[in-house]
């Protein structure tokens, strides 16, 4: 089970000042992501599985933008966070994120071995009449 974050106050929040992704609690996959001067609310989920270009399975991840931080605060972050958990929870119920997967790609041909030798100079040239 994933560690849960410890949860912070309103204050703790507008204290942050170093760059990165703080996990704030009170919503699973909740954080403010700094960067410069910008400051913004981000929403952490997984949606299903999908398989990445070596074959393997893996959880697909999404980021999602809840606002800019002071203009939605703390309160209205958590709050949307906690029913945008909601709805992924139904998708995730459903099977898919309402996108349907992608075919199975067709199979590599199958090539026939090459003849060498007498026997392939023999088929050529009765072949040709």
């Amino acid at each position: 089970m994933p560690k849960k974050a410890k949860e912070l106050s309103a204050l703790a929040v507008s204290k942050l000042k170093a760059e990165g992704r703080h996990a704030v609690g009170g919503a699973d996959g909740l954080y403010l992501r700094i960067a410069g001067e910008s400051r913004a609310w981000v929403l952490c989920v997984a949606l299903g599985t999908r398989t990445n270009r070596s074959g393997k399975e893996v959880v697909r991840r999404l980021n999602m933008g809840l606002g800019p931080f002071p203009e939605v605060s703390l309160a209205e972050a958590r709050e949307k966070a906690r029913e945008l958990r909601k709805q992924v929870g139904v998708l995730g119920k459903q099977g898919h994120a309402g996108a349907s997967p992608p075919p199975p790609a067709p199979p590599p041909p199958v090539r026939a071995p090459k003849r060498t030798g007498e026997r392939a100079r023999w088929e050529a040239i009765h072949q040709a009449h």
